[in-house]
């Protein structure tokens, strides 16, 4: 479990009021942050001094885990967005192993050419030639059909040490990948195939839905952005930017590929406001929302950030115990990993 944030802490996004188009007007985003986050005004004392702050989020269902946290950076605004722009934040976060930044270019096979698991991750193919209904993997019923059709073109007993299995599994899963970010950019989320569990299925679309919901002060005070992100690709607007990504981490001592999408708005110099959404994580929790802003004040620039996380490591027997668990290693490695950003930019 300690590697649930691990794509989701790179983006720096929560919310900022439409009306407040000035630096002036600052300390009116910061009044409202706070009344719709769990922060207290003690708390922005803290952040001057530097602390990091962060508090627990009411989980919207006995699979999610949600939490705030807040930070401080001494630099100009500018110099932050543009290290989380320029994907440094993954580049800090020690659970990525490789990511790829795909702006908003359309699905193709080229975008996708450098993804697959190398022979030191073999067992991951192995199991990927096993797949079938189950929380081991995020796949739905017909993408472990596909699998399951590669191996029976493989033959008995096919090597997972021979490069010619390897490349042939890869290849299917790659074409998932694909797919998937393919059927994103046409349908958004209601797109997005469900996973198949033994007995279920989950579907995330849904689930990211439910999760933009339970940020009312966006759908209240926002609501171009709001629908923007919950209606992608329909309802965008002027000033507000899309950037994907395929990201390869460690997941709970596994590599995992992980689809983003990344929503922001810039007012250059004042603030930003970012949206990171994950909607296909290869396995170890469902799907991610985070949503921050970012603004400037006369000793930095403030980094207020949401993050819910949906996963069903922390549903069923012994829930309530688990999902305390959750938010405390993830308020810990959230921390972590603002720290890495705040040191790499300070």
């Amino acid at each position: 479990m300690s590697n649930w944030a691990s794509g989701l802490l790179a983006m720096i996004a929560m919310v900022m009021p439409a009306h407040c188009d000035t630096v002036a007007d600052s300390s009116a985003i910061i009044d409202e942050v706070f009344a719709h986050l769990p922060f207290e005004k003690a708390d922005l004392e803290k952040l001057l001094k530097g602390e990091i702050v962060a508090y627990d989020l009411e989980p919207g269902g006995d699979k999610e885990v949600a939490i705030a946290v807040a930070m401080l950076v001494r630099a100009p605004i500018g110099e932050l967005v543009d290290f989380v722009l320029r994907g440094q934040v993954f580049r800090v976060n020690k659970t990525v192993i490789d990511v790829h930044l795909f702006g908003d270019r359309p699905a193709s096979e080229d975008l996708f050419s450098g993804a697959g698991f190398t022979a030191d991750e073999s067992n991951e193919v192995v199991e990927l030639m096993r797949a079938e209904p189950g929380s081991h993997f995020n796949l739905s019923r017909n993408e472990i059909a596909r699998l399951e059709a590669v191996v029976r073109r493989l033959g008995p007993a096919p090597s997972v040490h021979s490069p010619d299995v390897r490349n042939a599994v890869n290849d299917a899963y790659r074409t998932i990948l694909v797919e998937r970010y393919r059927d994103y950019r046409r349908g958004g989320l209601e797109a997005m195939a469900p996973y198949e569990r033994a007995s279920s299925r989950v579907d995330t679309g849904k689930e990211l839905r439910e999760m933009i919901g339970r940020m009312s002060f966006i759908r209240d005070t926002l609501p171009a952005f709001y629908r923007a992100l919950v209606d992608y690709p329909e309802n965008s607007e002027a000033g507000i930017h899309n950037q994907f990504a395929l990201v390869k981490l460690n997941a709970n001592d596994r590599p995992a590929y992980v689809l983003s999408r990344r929503m922001y708005r810039i007012e250059p110099g004042q603030k930003a406001l970012v949206a990171y959404q994950e909607f296909y994580v290869g396995h170890s929790y469902n799907s991610l929302q985070i949503v921050a802003a970012v603004i400037r004040i006369d000793q930095g620039t403030l980094v207020f950030y949401a993050n819910r996380t949906s996963t069903d490591l922390v549903a069923g027997f012994g829930g309530p115990l688990k999902r305390s668990m959750g938010r405390r290693i993830m308020r810990d490695n959230v921390s972590a990993h603002f720290e890495a950003i705040r040191r790499s930019v300070e």
